[in-house]
Parts: C-alpha cells; sequence; structure tokens
C-alpha cells in the first residue's frame, strides 16, 4: 500500500539561540527556494513598506499575504503579518513591544512609553538603535529589519538587540550601547553573550560612487578603503588619487567590520557567535532585503526580528496551515 506523504510548508521563522535563556526568531517575506518567490509567508512586517498604506500603488498585496479581495481600508496588512508572526510563536499581543530602529538612541524597558497598534501589540513611541529589558520583564522585543546588522545581547538576567547600519559601522557605536546597557543594569562585561543573527555580505549589497560631495567612497564609508574594507571590484587597483567612475562596482565587506565593532566592546572572542548568520540578500532564503527591493528584484519590505526569554518563546504546537491566508475582511 502506498502511503500519500503530504509537503510541509517551510517554517515561517527561523530560530536562532543566544546565550542561556534567550531566543531570537526571524521571519521570512516569501517561500525560500531557488530564485525569488512570488508566495507569500508573513510578508512584510513594516507598514513604512506597505504600497497601499503609503499611497503609492491600489495594490494591498505587495510584499504581503492578503488575498484579492482584501480592501485594506484600515491599511493594517502589515500588522496582521506581524500578528502571525505572534501566534506562531505563541506569544500574546500584551507580550510584544515593536522597537523602531531609526535613531541612534539606546532604549530600556523600564524607561520607555508605548501605544497599542491594530493587532493588539505595543510600539515604543521613540526610535532606538539599541533596546533592553529584564528577562523578569515578560516581554518579547520585535523590530523590522532587512539587511542591516542585527546583534543579540544577553548578560544575566538581560536581553537585548543592537541595530549596526552603514551609518554607525564606521564608530564604535557597538561600545557605546553596551557599555549603557551593562551600566543601567548593573552587569559585567564578562558575562556579556552576543551573537550576530543577520548581515547582508558585500556580493548582495553592491555600491557605486561619484565624484561629488556626499557620494565618494570616503563620505559614505568613512576609513573603510583605508583598512581594505572597501574594494573597488572593477578596477582592483584603483587608488584615492585616481578618479571615481560611477559605472565601478565596490563591494562593502560589512560582516567583518561587523566583527571589528562587536570585539571593540571589549568582549572576549569566545563571547561572540558569528556561524549561521542570515544573509537577508540571498534572495534563495526569502527574506527582506532592502538593497534587492531599491533595485526591483523583489518588494521592498521588513522581516519581524523578535528577541524574548527562551522561556516565553516557545513553540506553537499547532499547525501553521492558517497564516498561509489572512481574513478577507478585518476583524
Amino acid at each position: 500500500m502506498t502511503q500519500l506523504v503530504l509537503a510541509r510548508k517551510p517554517s515561517l521563522i527561523q530560530r536562532f539561540e543566544v546565550g542561556e535563556a534567550t531566543t531570537v526568531a526571524v521571519s521570512r517575506m516569501r517561500m525560500p527556494g531557488a530564485g525569488a518567490s512570488s508566495e507569500r509567508l508573513a510578508g512584510s512586517v513594516s507598514r513604512g513598506t506597505c504600497a497601499r498604506a503609503m499611497g503609492t500603488k491600489d495594490c494591498a498585496r505587495h510584499g504581503c499575504q492578503a488575498p484579492q479581495d482584501y480592501p485594506n481600508e484600515a491599511k493594517d496588512c502589515s500588522n496582521r503579518n506581524m500578528r502571525a508572526v505572534l501566534d506562531e510563536l505563541a506569544l500574546q499581543p500584551r507580550q510584544m513591544l515593536v522597537v523602531g530602529t531609526r535613531s541612534d538612541r539606546v532604549g530600556f524597558y523600564d524607561r520607555c512609553y508605548a501605544s497599542e497598534r491594530a493587532g493588539g501589540f505595543r510600539e515604543a513611541d521613540r526610535d532606538y538603535a539599541a533596546f533592553f529589558a529584564r528577562h523578569s520583564d515578560g516581554i518579547a522585543i520585535a523590530t523590522h529589519m532587512a539587511d542591516c546588522g542585527f546583534v543579540a545581547v544577553e548578560f544575566p538576567g538581560v536581553f537585548g538587540f543592537m541595530h549596526l547600519t552603514r551609518l554607525n559601522m564606521s564608530l564604535p557605536a557597538a561600545r557605546h550601547f553596551l557599555q549603557h546597557a551593562l551600566g543601567h543594569y548593573g552587569g559585567r562585561l564578562e558575562d556579556v553573550r552576543l551573537r550576530l543573527i543577520s548581515g547582508i555580505t558585500g556580493p548582495n549589497f553592491p555600491q557605486h560612487f561619484a565624484d561629488e560631495p556626499g557620494s565618494r567612497p570616503d563620505d559614505r564609508f568613512p576609513g573603510w578603503f583605508a583598512k581594505g574594507l572597501l574594494r573597488n571590484k572593477t578596477r582592483p587597483l584603483w587608488l584615492p588619487s585616481d578618479p571615481i567612475d560611477p559605472a565601478d562596482v565596490w563591494e562593502a565587506d560589512n560582516r567583518e567590520v561587523m566583527r571589528r565593532m562587536l570585539l571593540d566592546t571589549g568582549v572576549d572572542e569566545s563571547q561572540l557567535v558569528m556561524r549561521d548568520v542570515l544573509d537577508p540578500g540571498n534572495l534563495d532564503l526569502g527574506h527582506a532585503s532592502h538593497s534587492w527591493g531599491v533595485r526591483g528584484h523583489i518588494d521592498v519590505g521588513r522581516d519581524a526580528y523578535v528577541i524574548a526569554p527562551t522561556a516565553i518563546a516557545s513553540a506553537r504546537a499547532a499547525s501553521s496551515a492558517s497564516l498561509w491566508a489572512m481574513p478577507s475582511l478585518p476583524s
């Protein structure tokens, strides 16, 4: 007798363990596989990338899993996508705090103000480049990410994240973030555990420069070329005294810069994990990538990066089948 084997959809999320008691979950926008699938998993979790919400298109389905007849009058597709991620993690909306990252501030849950959003979860009223909470606070922290570096942090009783972006990767930003967190909670550097969860690689983040203020290599990546971290792939023998050709393709070694930044915090190499780092620019993985989105290869969108005490980020026992179709009308 032939046994029928039902194919299972890939998991909506990928999990990473950090230190002793912290878990990170990263959602996928699209179905993983060769090329760039148009079939959705979570879809974009950022309202700022929703075409309908931003008024740039009538269609509410670009980068999201809304069905054909979904009106989206409340412009809440991205919130529903985020709610699907919460459901997959068996988290209640009240346990989730969404934190924006368009800032250089360091934030702490016990000093944060938040407002409730559609979907029932809360969102911090200010953006932060790094954010921390105690395990005993009983919350999960989520943010919207694409290509930037996401660093998970744990030290006894405390967890959080640091957001590494091109704008802060030439500065001792990670050291600054971590020192503030240790000072706030009374932690010790030797107890810190860091894990780089994601960060786009150079080949998937090609750069072009022009000979005008703000667009030269050292304007956008200060000091990288001199340190061997920015290379002209088109003309490998290029020197700063040579003219800048806008057609040249350059490659930035983002991962190595992140590694140096994290070691600059003062942690020992044994306290830093950089294995199995996600490359959002690898389209086969199904993640959001701003680099590929702005070039039209995929929809512009953001994945959910959720960090939480392992004790509350338990695996969902039920099937994830209900995630593949949103309700046709808002509830």
